[in-house]
């Protein structure tokens, strides 16, 4: 099983037992092993440094299969919709303080203009 599958990955990479043996640091007698079937249970580490010399991947070679992605546009257009809602707001907000500052200013003049009158007296 393991084996085969390594033996399967070899043959592709092209490379020969003693080539992985040199480029993982493996003895290249523990690689024949593997691949012959005779170790029954390799490391986790011998395996990995030999499918990564080989230019393989481990999930590949235990059949593990990647989920994509999920995608969900559900979410984004509801996040868009509250945002223009908020920007409305601030909109709203930003011409109400402009106009009370333009009050604010207008009744200041008023004020300057009319020492007599208003919160600024002069006498």
């Amino acid at each position: 099983m393991l084996g085969d599958d390594l033996k399967v990955l070899k043959q592709k990479s092209g490379l020969t037992t003693q080539q992985i043996a040199d480029m993982s640091g493996i003895p290249a007698s523990t690689i024949s092993r593997i691949l012959s079937g005779q170790t029954d249970n390799p490391s986790y580490y011998t395996v990995s440094e030999m499918v990564r010399v080989m230019g393989g991947s481990l999930d590949r070679l235990s059949g593990v299969t990647p989920e994509p992605p999920k995608r969900n546009d559900g979410y984004r257009q509801d996040y868009e919709k509250i945002i223009t809602g908020k920007d409305k707001w601030i909109l709203r907000l930003f011409i109400l303080c402009v106009i009370f500052c333009f009050i604010f200013i207008f009744l200041l003049t008023v004020d300057l203009l009319n020492p007599g009158v208003g919160f600024i007296q002069f006498y």
